[in-house]
């Protein structure tokens, strides 16, 4: 691999704003892949400022250089080793642990969990993968948090991070799978945290653009939507008002029309305030924890969070409580261990056999 592209993958300031030069946006529509989503879609402002629609080259280029490392990584265990060593400073390695050992058989877990979320066919097909990762972030949690340090400076990797959690948490908490759920996500909060501040710091030294801002905001978003869903059924409502707090700005900053958002419709309906930056600044803790009473009124979770059932009339071998939900054999009734772990019949395409 050429060293100025891999150097610009692991995030070196010189390299990566070398690249962020390499022309002006297009005006055309791009994507980048953030959590197996378009996140760009619509109106995009932040504190105010105007976004443009597009991403610049230089956002694409980071991709196009991601994937290159994945395709690169996929090489054999010797190319693997010498990529995922250099995804680590020197200075970081000398205090984990075990850094030879993390170079060399934890950080590929999360090299496969980053490609699966990249070419994932089907919503949450990495279950086993991204629960694999999450294990190991469990198990050497020491060293993975001087990875994702602000001094080793990793955003990339943070960011894939949030997204393969996120994932998992998704699964997990549509599952009714809450105290798992919870598990996952203070790892997540933790890897988020740390990926806002590092994409901070590249804004104050001018190696980041707009667009870079808009996947730290819109991860952020993601991450308290699926907080402010889980915390009734772990019976913490008070812990909902950051969540909401965040969940109303994100709507206000990016423009949702009155008649599509969900949260910032309650500052005019309920608090009667504008749904404005300013508005939203000046309201207490006490008027946003009206906001979650009213819709916990209206949304009442069960007294005892419990998992779904398998239920007697359900078809044989067909999912079971939604797309998050495990299939069972249409054979021996077992349930798969994680999703699309069986295989559809190739002559009826209703039913799964394992």
């Amino acid at each position: 691999m050429d060293h100025d592209l891999l150097e610009a993958i692991l995030g070196n300031p010189q390299k990566f704003s070398e690249a962020m030069e390499l022309g002006k946006s297009t005006g055309k529509r791009t994507t980048v892949l953030v959590d197996g989503t378009d996140q760009h879609s619509g109106k995009s402002y932040l504190s105010g400022e105007h976004l443009p629609n597009n991403l610049s080259d230089g956002l694409v280029e980071q991709e196009k250089n991601y994937r290159k490392f994945l395709k690169q990584a996929k090489k054999g265990k010797t190319v693997m080793a010498r990529l995922t060593l250099n995804l680590v400073k020197p200075e970081i390695r000398a205090k984990m642990q075990d850094a030879e050992k993390f170079c060399a058989d934890s950080l590929p877990v999360l090299v496969e969990a980053a490609d699966e979320l990249v070419v994932q066919k089907t919503k949450f097909n990495g279950e086993r993968i991204f629960k694999a990762f999450f294990d190991e972030l469990q198990a050497n949690k020491h060293d993975w948090m001087l990875f994702y340090s602000l001094e080793n400076g990793q955003y990339v990797w943070a960011e894939r991070t949030c997204g393969i959690l996120g994932t998992l948490a998704t699964i997990y908490r549509q599952r009714g799978l809450y105290a798992e759920c919870d598990m996952v996500m203070k790892p997540y909060k933790q890897i988020l945290d740390l990926y806002n501040a590092m994409v901070q710091a590249r804004k104050a030294l001018k190696l980041s653009d707009n667009d870079e801002l808009v996947c730290a905001r819109n991860l952020t978003f993601k991450y308290h939507k699926i907080a402010a869903y889980l915390a009734p059924s772990l019976s913490r409502v008070t812990g909902m008002i950051e969540s909401y707090r965040c969940l109303i700005q994100y709507e206000i900053d990016t423009g949702v029309s009155a008649d599509d958002n969900e949260y910032a419709w309650m500052l005019t309906d309920i608090l009667k305030k504008p749904a404005t930056s300013k508005a939203l600044a000046t309201t207490t803790d006490a008027e946003i924890m009206r906001l979650v009473q009213y819709i916990h009124a209206q949304n009442p979770p069960s007294s005892v969070p419990q998992p779904p059932v398998l239920k007697t009339d359900v078809p044989k071998g067909e999912l079971w409580g939604g797309s998050a939900q495990l299939a069972r054999c249409a054979g021996c009734q077992s349930t798969e261990p994680f999703l699309n772990t069986y295989k559809l019949c190739s002559r009826c395409k209703s039913v799964k056999y394992c």
